[in-house]
C-alpha cells in the first residue's frame, strides 16, 4: 500500500512538471508571437503606398497613404484597370531614378493603376538588417493585399514589379498570403544575402507567373534561374553594353549593369515589342545561332504569362535599348 502511495505521489509530481513545461512552451510561443507582432507594427508604421494619377511623373497628382490603411487605398483604385505596384530596392525610395522612370512609363502608357511601395525609411539601414527585415516587410505587404482583395480588388488583376531587394520582398509575399499572386516581375533580384534557403527569397513558386530579368547576375543580382521564365539580355551579366568597367561599390558606374534591368522594363512598358527574346539553353548557343527557329517572345511588360524557360537577347548600348524598338 505504501509503495502504491509513493508511485502515486511520483506520478503527481511528474504530471505537474510536464504541465509546467507545456505551459512554459505555450508562454514562450506566445511571447515570441507578441514580439513578432510588435516588430511588424513598428516596421509597418514606416511604410506607405504612393498613388500616382496623371500623364507624367512631372505633373502627376501624388497621394501618400499609410500601408495600414487599405480602406483609403481601395478608394483610389480604378477597378476597370489592372493595378501595378512597383517596389524599389536598397538605399532607394520614391525619388530614386528607377522609381521615377518606371512610374513615368506607366503614366505615359495610361492603362494601369500605378502605385509604388515606399519602404525607403527602412531601406537605408545596414544591408544585413535590411535583408533580415525583408521577410517581415513582405508579411506587411501580404496583409494589406489580403485586405484589398477582401474589399474588392480583383485577385487576378494586379502585378508586382520589384527591383533588386524590392524583388526579393515581392517574392516572399506568398509565404504569408492566402491567395495566388498572379504575376511578379523581378528586375535583377538582389543576390547578396539571398543565395541560401528558399525560405527568404524569390523562387518560381512566388507567383503563378514569375518573370526574372537578369542583368548583373553573380554581382548585385541573383545568378541562375529564379522564375517561371528567365530573361538574360546580353547574357544576363556584366558587362552590359554601354556600361563602364569598374567603379566603386554602390556607385552609379558600378550599378549601371544592375540598373539596366529597370531601364529595359520601363522601355518595354511604352513599347511592348522593343525586346524580342529567344528560347535557348544558354547564351553561347544563342549567339552561335543554334537556337534560331526556337520560339521568340517579348521581354518585359508584354511578355506572355505562360512563357516557361530561359530566353536570351541582345540590346543596344544606349536608349532606346530594344533592338526592335519602334516609334
Amino acid at each position: 500500500m505504501m509503495m502504491n502511495t509513493v508511485y502515486y505521489k511520483l506520478w503527481i509530481v511528474t504530471a505537474i512538471i510536464i504541465i509546467d513545461l507545456m505551459l512554459g512552451q505555450v508562454s514562450a510561443k506566445s511571447s515570441k508571437a507578441d514580439k513578432e507582432a510588435k516588430k511588424r507594427d513598428e516596421l509597418a508604421a514606416k511604410i506607405q503606398i504612393i498613388i500616382y494619377k496623371g500623364n507624367s511623373i512631372d505633373t502627376a497628382d501624388v497621394v501618400k497613404v499609410p500601408i495600414t490603411r487599405p480602406d483609403i487605398l481601395f478608394n483610389y483604385l480604378d477597378l476597370d484597370k489592372p493595378l501595378a505596384i512597383y517596389v524599389h530596392g536598397f538605399h532607394e525610395g520614391p525619388s530614386a531614378e528607377n522609381t521615377q522612370t518606371v512610374v513615368d512609363a506607366y503614366l505615359y502608357r495610361g492603362t494601369d493603376n500605378i502605385w509604388s511601395f515606399d519602404w525607403s525609411k527602412l531601406s537605408y539601414y545596414g544591408y544585413g538588417t535590411v535583408v533580415k527585415n525583408a521577410k517581415i516587410i513582405a508579411q506587411i505587404f501580404a496583409i494589406t493585399l489580403t485586405q484589398l482583395i477582401d474589399l474588392g480588388l480583383n485577385p487576378k488583376g494586379y502585378h508586382i514589379v520589384g527591383h533588386s531587394l524590392g524583388a526579393q520582398i515581392a517574392g516572399s509575399i506568398y509565404k504569408s498570403f492566402g491567395y495566388d499572386i498572379p504575376r511578379i516581375t523581378a528586375l535583377d533580384a538582389a543576390g547578396p544575402g539571398f543565395s541560401g534557403s528558399k525560405d527568404n527569397r524569390m523562387t518560381n513558386e512566388s507567383a503563378l507567373c514569375v518573370h526574372a530579368l537578369h542583368t548583373d547576375g553573380g554581382r548585385y543580382g541573383v545568378e541562375g534561374d529564379a522564375g517561371t521564365a528567365d530573361f538574360f539580355p546580353n547574357g544576363g551579366k556584366r558587362i552590359q553594353p554601354g556600361c563602364p568597367r569598374g567603379g566603386g561599390l554602390l556607385t552609379p558606374k558600378d550599378l549601371c549593369h544592375h540598373w539596366r534591368s529597370w531601364r529595359f522594363w520601363a522601355e518595354s512598358i511604352i513599347n511592348e515589342g522593343a525586346f524580342r527574346a529567344t528560347l535557348c539553353d544558354n547564351y553561347d548557343d544563342y549567339l552561335n545561332g543554334e537556337c534560331d527557329g526556337n520560339p521568340v517572345i517579348n521581354m518585359g511588360y508584354g511578355a506572355p504569362t505562360n512563357a516557361r524557360g530561359r530566353f536570351y537577347l541582345t540590346t543596344r548600348d544606349a536608349s532606346p535599348f530594344g533592338e526592335n524598338y519602334s516609334d
